[in-house]
């Protein structure tokens, strides 16, 4: 299983997404083409960042004399893969499939994540790397399936809140379904594996989305819109809880952590490097995003720390605005599908990536990209669904 440190080679994601799309023509060309018709911005938007991506890398290789490697430009890959992913999960047997899996996965990382982080036990298809970090009753930060905690935060953790949203609302399980209470109590819960990573990004985060899926169980139960009783008196204690956990939080995972001060110095940095020009245009490439630069009297990073300026030192101007736009039309058809039926749970994977994006890295990772893509698959294939009376 690939990881950002072990990426996919780009031959073989286009090969997929290709293949995907085939066998979606040859399985039901008119719900391809309907479906291709669907949010036709946020089509445009992916594509247009591949296209981008794969433009980038191509000049750092050509022009810059980068040296070449099959992974590079795997990013693209992954975008190009959107419209075959989307289409198999606007199939009700697939995206049933897909959601059992990912439960799974979650009940996994509940039990495993706090026994990983107290006593150091941990099962994964990568080499076993435990960080040791001796705080409170923790002995290790814990990952779970994934290599390094950064990657947990950049998948596992925002799968929670995808799969608790399609188990509500995506009417797939008809003998079993989890009532609004007991979901609002697994996202109480799934706050026990983030804090047993001891990620301060991914713990905001994780509160943040796990806060907004509460508030919209709370106004949307038993499938109607309808106020709880004593909502203001509710959201209060809710905050006054998550503050002090956070508070609580912050003084135990804080010793040890990198500080802010650092942080800025390597974004600055980075972003000095990522406006000169022509990279300012076409960015440096993905092999020089692996390079390590040196700020005096700190220690080395590989990377700016934040998302959006990591983006522009790659591949450029264009790519951070081709970037922008594909978050812009995400946005935006959740707003039009999803809002208007006072549904909010598909901001959720987002809003839990959203902070640790910003303090370490987005996009560029492996696991985040991934998590943006299965996202924007399951806000199309749900929205195509239900306009199009999919059982």
């Amino acid at each position: 299983m690939s990881s950002t440190d072990t990426p996919p080679y780009l031959s073989y994601l286009v090969a997929l997404a290709a293949s995907g799309l085939v066998i979606a023509y040859f399985t039901d060309p008119k719900r391809l083409f309907l479906l291709a018709k669907h949010s036709r911005g946020l089509w445009f938007s992916f594509f247009l960042f591949g296209i981008v991506i794969l433009s980038s890398e191509a000049i750092a290789t050509l022009v810059y004399f980068n040296p070449y490697d099959p992974r590079d430009g795997f990013h693209a890959g992954i975008v190009l893969c959107l419209p075959a992913l989307a289409f198999f999960l606007t199939d009700r047997k697939w995206l049933k499939y897909l959601v059992t899996i990912f439960a799974a996965i979650c009940v996994w990382h509940f039990f495993m994540m706090p026994i990983e982080a107290v006593n150091g036990w941990k099962l994964s298809w990568h080499p076993i790397n435990l960080y040791p970090r001796e705080e409170w009753i923790f002995k290790y930060e814990a990952s779970g399936l994934a290599l390094w905690v950064y990657y947990f935060a950049g998948f596992f953790l925002p799968l929670f809140y995808l799969t608790a949203g399609l188990i509500w609302k995506g009417n797939l399980f008809e003998r079993f379904n989890l009532s609004p209470r007991a979901l609002m109590l697994a996202n109480v819960l799934w706050l026990v594996p983030v804090i047993s990573a001891q990620s301060r990004s991914a713990f905001i985060g994780a509160g943040a989305a796990s806060l907004l899926m509460i508030f919209n169980l709370e106004f949307l139960r038993r499938g109607k819109l309808k106020a709880p009783a004593n909502l203001q008196k509710k959201l209060i204690i809710a905050g006054i809880i998550l503050l002090g956990a956070g508070v609580f939080y912050f003084r135990i995972m804080s010793v040890g952590k990198s500080s802010f001060g650092m942080r800025l110095d390597y974004l600055k940095l980075y972003f000095e490097h990522g406006i000169q020009w022509p990279y300012v245009l076409t960015g440096h490439g993905y092999l020089a995003e692996r390079r390590s630069m040196y700020v005096p009297g700190t220690q080395w990073h590989a990377h700016s720390h934040n998302d959006w300026v990591e983006i522009l030192f790659v591949w450029g101007g264009l790519g951070l605005l081709a970037y922008l736009h594909c978050w812009y039309r995400l946005l935006r058809a959740i707003f039009i599908h999803f809002v208007p039926k006072f549904e909010f749970w598909p901001f959720c994977p987002l809003i839990a990536i959203f902070p640790h994006s910003m303090s370490d890295l987005g996009f560029i990772h492996l696991e985040k990209a991934f998590c943006l893509l299965l996202t924007a698959a399951v806000v199309l294939a749900v929205s195509f669904r239900r306009k199009n009376r999919i059982a």
